[in-house]
């Protein structure tokens, strides 16, 4: 951490912490959070605990976890494939005012190919919004279905299909031609 702990003057409802001895600069270390250790008299919204993004095997599972809530109205989760610019895709209610745990969870039914960005908007009943750290997940889906036949010369009357890259769609017709019948 930068600089050294100063002498504290705030409250639960104005919290102030101070650091002395703080360089002119000191780059991307540069940074300062608002936080609180009061779940209860937090002057922040939610007391965010947990918020990932995992590929599974057809969608990307979205979950996160609230320690406490202050009159959260409503999470909005909102993707990206810069990490830049974020589009909503869906929104999820929130909890109210809550001291208990809450867990929450998405599934993005459509992800986007390649690294995709998320992150959440958290908004309360009076509209005031802030946002969770991004969290980054890489998708590798195939452009189209991958059909392997094997093994390939084959030398006795039995031939295996391997498909791969086709989302589940249930029984999918095959036909096989033999080029030596006619």
């Amino acid at each position: 951490m930068i600089g050294t702990h100063g002498v504290d003057a705030g409250t639960t409802s104005v919290p102030i912490v101070r650091r002395v001895n703080l360089p002119a600069f000191s780059g991307a270390s540069n940074n300062f959070y608002i936080g609180s250790v009061d779940a209860v008299n937090s002057s922040l919204p939610i007391e965010l605990v947990d918020f990932k993004a995992e590929p599974a095997r057809d969608h990307v599972a979205i979950t996160w976890k609230t320690a406490s809530e202050l009159n959260n109205d409503f999470f909005t989760l909102e993707r990206s494939a810069t990490g830049i610019a974020f589009t909503e895709i869906t929104r999820i209610n929130g909890s109210g005012t809550t001291t208990q745990s809450h867990s929450y969870g998405f599934d993005d039914m459509s992800p986007l190919d390649g690294t995709s960005y998320y992150r959440l908007m958290q908004t309360d009943f009076g509209g005031k919004s802030t946002y969770s750290r991004i969290v980054a997940v890489n998708v590798v889906t195939p452009l189209s279905p991958q059909v392997t036949v094997f093994p390939n010369p084959s030398a006795r009357n039995e031939i295996n299909f391997a498909l791969s890259g086709a989302r589940d769609q249930g029984e999918l017709p095959v036909t096989v031609y033999d080029q030596m019948e006619s």
